[in-house]
């Protein structure tokens, strides 16, 4: 029996989780105020996963790094005449 692989969402939580964890620890150490200090760290987080996610998608040995399935092969287009 295969192991299941984890649904993408899933990895999106996890890797989010990580930048947010990561970066705040940084941000929490500026001598700013709280409102921005919260605000760097929901864009940039934000911002950050976004691009982690698109970089994860682009090939499939990225994918199965992070346990993905592989992209689906394009479909050939073929013209009857």
């Amino acid at each position: 029996m295969h192991a299941q692989l984890p649904a993408e969402g899933c990895l999106e939580y996890i890797r989010h989780q990580t930048v947010i964890v990561v970066f705040a620890y940084l941000v929490i150490q500026w001598d700013a105020s709280i409102a921005v200090k919260y605000s760097t760290i929901v864009i940039v987080a934000l911002a950050i996963t976004w691009m982690l996610s698109k970089a994860v998608a682009l090939t499939n040995p990225s994918r199965a790094l992070f346990a993905l399935r592989p992209q689906p092969k394009p479909a050939q287009v073929t013209t009857s005449r």
